[in-house]
C-alpha cells in the first residue's frame, strides 16, 4: 500500500505505517509557500526519511502532479493508495481523482466514524458539549520498530536543498522542523509548570513562553493532536489538574471543530478566483506600515520569522477585514503562503470567523485594536520590540504614536477615540 504522507510527517501515531507492506510517498507540493516556511517543511521530511530508515524503510520523495505521481505509482506497484484524511476542500476534490485511495484518521481527535452526528453542530460550543459528552480520544498508535523495505527498482529521490533564509535577531525562537523537534518541544513544555498556568499566560504576544507553540508541528503532521491530549491527562494525573490544563484541551477541540467543520463549506468560502485586485491599504497591512503599532507589530514578526501569536491573528484579521473593508480572504491567503504552522481548516476557519462570514457569523465581530493593545500589552514591550521607531514615544501614548508626533495610522476608526480619552 502506497502511503501518501503529504501532511502526516511523523511516525509516532501514524496508523498508515501500520498497514500491510507499506510505501511511503511524498509529493512536493505546489502552493506558493515563503522560503521559511518551506524550509521547515523540507525539514520535517528530512527527519521523516531519517526515522523511516532507521526502521529499515524510507520515504520516496517526487516532483509534479500529485494525482499523476500517486496514480502512476499505484499502478506500477499494483496497490492502493492511503493518507490521513484531509480537512480543505481542494484537498478532498484532488483525492477524489486518485483510484481507490482511501482514508484513515489521524489528523484529528477523532475518527469519522466516532462522531455521532452527520454535520458538525454550530457553533463551537454545541459542538464542545456534543464531543466532550459523547466521545473519547482513543490512545496514540505506538511507532513501529521495523518496516518492510522500499522495493529496490524505486528511486528514492532526494530532497531539494534548504532555502536559506536570514535570522532576524528580535526573532523570539528559531523554529525547526520535523517530529524530533517536535517531541522535543512536547518533553519541555510539561516538563515545567507552564500547563498549570497556560490559561492566564496564553494570550501573551512578547516572548516565546506564553502559549504552547505545539501549532507549528500539528500543522504539518509533525505532532498528533492525541499525543498531546493524553499528555495533559497525564500531567493532570501526575501534577496537577486545573482551568489551565482543561484550556490546553479547550483549545485542541477548538482546532478539532474546524478539520470537521471545513470540507462541509463549499469552494465559495475560499473564493480565490473571485478575488478583486488587492487595493493599496492591502500591501502596507502587508508590510507592517499601518502607522497601528498593534498590527504593524504582528505583521512584522510573521514576515520576520513565520510566526505570530493567537491573540495576533485575531486582531490583524479583524483590522484588514472589518477596518480598512478588504476581502479577508486576500488575508487568509497571505497567511497561508507565511505561516510555518499553516492548516488549511484553521487558517481559512479562523479567518472567516472573524471576518463574521463562517461559523457563528456576527457582523459585529470587531476588535478595537488599540484596547487589545493596552489590554495585552500594556507597557508597549511587544509593539517596541518590533516597530524600532516607536523607541522615542511617550510611554502613554505607545498605541497611538499620532498623539505624541509619530504618522498618522492609515485609518483611523471613531470607536478608537474612547480608548485614546480613557
Amino acid at each position: 500500500m502506497i502511503l501518501d504522507c503529504r501532511d502526516l510527517l511523523r511516525i509516532d501515531d501514524n496508523p498508515g505505517l501500520w498497514l500491510d507492506n507499506v510505501v511511503p510517498v511524498w509529493v512536493m507540493p505546489s502552493a506558493p509557500m515563503s522560503p521559511r516556511r518551506q524550509r521547515f517543511l523540507l525539514q520535517a521530511v528530512a527527519a521523516l526519511r531519517a526515522g523511516l530508515r532507521a526502521r529499515g524503510s524510507d520515504v520516496l520523495i517526487r516532483f509534479g502532479d500529485r494525482v499523476e505521481v500517486l496514480t502512476a505509482l499505484a499502478a506500477e506497484l499494483g496497490c492502493g493508495v492511503a493518507c490521513a484524511r484531509p480537512s480543505g476542500v481542494d484537498e478532498l476534490h484532488q483525492d477524489a481523482q486518485i483510484p481507490g485511495l482511501v482514508y484513515f484518521d489521524a489528523r484529528t481527535l477523532y475518527g469519522a466514524d466516532d462522531l455521532p452526528f452527520s454535520a458538525t453542530p454550530e457553533p463551537f460550543t454545541r459542538f464542545r458539549k456534543v464531543v466532550e459528552k459523547q466521545l473519547r480520544v482513543d490512545a496514540p498508535v505506538d511507532a513501529p520498530a521495523r518496516l518492510p523495505a522500499i522495493p529496490v527498482r524505486l528511486a528514492p529521490g532526494e530532497l531539494p536543498p534548504l532555502p536559506v533564509v536570514a535570522h532576524d535577531p528580535r526573532a523570539y525562537r528559531d523554529y525547526r522542523g520535523g517530529e524530533d523537534a517536535a517531541q522535543a518541544e512536547l518533553a519541555k513544555y510539561f516538563s515545567g509548570t507552564r500547563p498549570a498556568h497556560y490559561k492566564q499566560t496564553r494570550n501573551a504576544m512578547h516572548g516565546c513562553e506564553g502559549s504552547t507553540k505545539f501549532s507549528p508541528w500539528l500543522a504539518q503532521g509533525s505532532l498528533s493532536p492525541r499525543r498531546i491530549w493524553h499528555r495533559v491527562t497525564e500531567y493532570e494525573q501526575q501534577v496537577t489538574k486545573n482551568d489551565s490544563t482543561y484550556w490546553i484541551q479547550f483549545e485542541l477541540l477548538w482546532r478539532e471543530f474546524f478539520q470537521w467543520w471545513l470540507p462541509e463549506q463549499s469552494p465559495g468560502l475560499f473564493g480565490r478566483r473571485e478575488l478583486a485586485p488587492a487595493p493599496r491599504d492591502f500591501a502596507r497591512w502587508c508590510a507592517g506600515d499601518t502607522g497601528v503599532p498593534m498590527i504593524d507589530a504582528n505583521m512584522r514578526e510573521l514576515n520576520a520569522t513565520g510566526y505570530m501569536s493567537n491573540r495576533g491573528r485575531q486582531n490583524v484579521a479583524s483590522f484588514l477585514s472589518k477596518d480598512l473593508g478588504v476581502d479577508w480572504r486576500l488575508g487568509a491567503d497571505y497567511f497561508e503562503t507565511h505561516l510555518i504552522d499553516y492548516d488549511v481548516a484553521s487558517n481559512w476557519g479562523n479567518w472567516a470567523y472573524v471576518a463574521g462570514t463562517g461559523a457563528d457569523p456576527r457582523d459585529d465581530r470587531w476588535f478595537n485594536v488599540l484596547l487589545q493593545g493596552t489590554r495585552y500589552d500594556r507597557r508597549g514591550d511587544y509593539v517596541r520590540h518590533w516597530v524600532p521607531a516607536l523607541a522615542g514615544i511617550d510611554p502613554g501614548c505607545v498605541h497611538w504614536p499620532w498623539r505624541d508626533g509619530g504618522p498618522r495610522p492609515i485609518i483611523h476608526p471613531p470607536r478608537w477615540n474612547s480608548v485614546i480619552d480613557a
